[in-house]
């Protein structure tokens, strides 16, 4: 929580636990300076912005709106201009509106991308979508969520705060066993509030900076990221082999885990391949 020189909010960081980390799996201090000549280890550090805290055009309207609509038969249309280009922002939409209501993706539709039918979103570029979009569309899912319980509160004979969504159905916190499932839930909630529908927005914080210039790189989060290398050097040839990396990253909370250990391996996998192409063309050069 506190100020760059050149002006940039730095609410969270884990950059002193992922040096710790890199530096304790790499054998940093038994290997820094006492390798064999040749071979040595370096360490560095580096920063992300988790999407641009400011407009493409200056103003102060919502970065990115998301709005729900839920049908009797338990299905959850989500509408937001948020564009799917391959970086999986669909999914993100998807899996957010469900954490918040509790059910599976499955009952999740998602309407992105038409400027004609769904809220405003500035676009896909400088990592902002899953920030933005995710949170207008917790603050839509949290809306609807909270007319559920409260229309199922008055029939559990609970107090809403009570009420708890999770795995397709809504209960007592004091007794699982007594609640619905989400379908009949929605069908009760429409019966009290008509239909159901919400929409959330999201605009960043504003900018500290107070000059003309300070708007270039503030982001409401920023990612770090901290690598141990270790180097050998042929000191005939110059040729240059990394047999090893440790890398940790401060991602903040994991959205899509499955897809983070994935591409933890596939990047594994990418540093062998690597390590055996070079070690090809060194023989293929002799």
């Amino acid at each position: 929580d506190s100020l760059t020189a050149n002006w940039l909010k730095i609410g969270t960081t884990g950059l002193a636990e992922c040096i710790r980390t890199v530096v304790e799996r790499s054998g940093w201090k038994q290997k820094h300076r006492k390798l064999p000549e040749g071979r040595g280890v370096g360490i560095a550090c580096s920063t992300y912005m988790c999407g641009a805290g400011v407009p493409i055009y200056w103003n102060k309207l919502p970065h990115s709106g998301v709005q729900l609509l839920l049908d009797r038969s338990g299905q959850v249309t989500v509408y937001c201009g948020a564009t799917e280009i391959g970086q999986g922002s669909d999914d993100v939409l998807a899996t957010m509106v469900a954490e918040v209501l509790g059910i599976d993706t499955g009952l999740v539709r998602c309407v992105t991308g038409d400027t004609g039918i769904t809220p405003v979103d500035l676009g896909s570029y400088s990592s902002r979508v899953t920030i933005m979009m995710g949170n207008a569309a917790i603050q839509a899912a949290e809306r609807v969520r909270d007319a559920i319980a409260e229309a199922c509160a008055e029939s559990l004979e609970i107090t809403p705060d009570r009420v708890v969504m999770a795995q397709g159905r809504v209960f007592a916190a004091e007794d699982p066993g007594r609640g619905m499932n989400f379908v009949e839930a929605v069908a009760l909630a429409e019966q009290r509030h008509g239909t159901l529908s919400a929409v959330g927005s999201y605009a960043p914080p504003k900018p500290p900076g107070r000059y003309k210039g300070s708007g270039v790189g503030p982001s409401p989060a920023y990612s770090f990221s901290a690598c141990v290398v270790e180097v050998e050097v042929d000191p005939k040839t110059g040729w240059i082999d990394v047999p090893k990396i440790w890398i940790a990253h401060d991602i903040g909370r994991t959205l899509n885990p499955v897809l983070a250990r994935r591409s933890e391996e596939h990047t594994s996998e990418l540093q062998s391949r690597l390590h055996l192409e070079c070690r090809l063309l060194l023989e293929k050069k002799k």
